[in-house]
């Protein structure tokens, strides 16, 4: 997303619903970087082929797994304001979805309303997130 912005990694935030690789989607209207959602700063035809690309970036390698753990430690040490995008268990067999939470040393990993999807991300995700 930085790449498309040619801006650095740190200002993009954005959530991830479902399960990868395949059942993934981003709620474009509430990844920003700046303060600007992408939704506004991206035109539909990049979006879309932005939306194509993100099952070939699973699995992430180790070390943006280790960043993003240390990331997570930090939050649940010393609090952040930051959404994270955290793995939840559904309770299926070995099946887990991405969610937004926070994190803090006090209530631990709190989840957060997930962002409202489009008809097509619903469908794309399946019924595996809660409603």
């Amino acid at each position: 997303m930085a790449l498309e912005l040619n801006g650095s990694a740190q200002d993009v935030c954005l959530t991830l619903a479902g399960t990868p690789p395949d059942e993934v989607v981003v709620p474009w209207h509430a990844a920003s970087t700046q303060g600007a959602t992408l939704d506004r700063l991206l035109d539909h035809a990049t979006l879309r082929r932005l939306d194509a690309k993100i099952r070939y970036l699973w699995p992430p390698g180790p070390y943006a797994l280790a960043a993003a753990a240390a990331r997570f430690v930090e939050a649940l040490i010393a609090g952040s304001p930051r959404t994270f995008c955290g793995f939840v268990a559904t309770g299926e067999a070995v099946r887990a979805v991405a969610l937004p939470m926070r994190l803090d040393a006090h209530t631990g990993a709190r989840l957060l309303d997930m962002p409202a999807l489009t008809p097509m991300q619903r469908a794309a995700v399946g019924a595996i997130l809660p409603r």
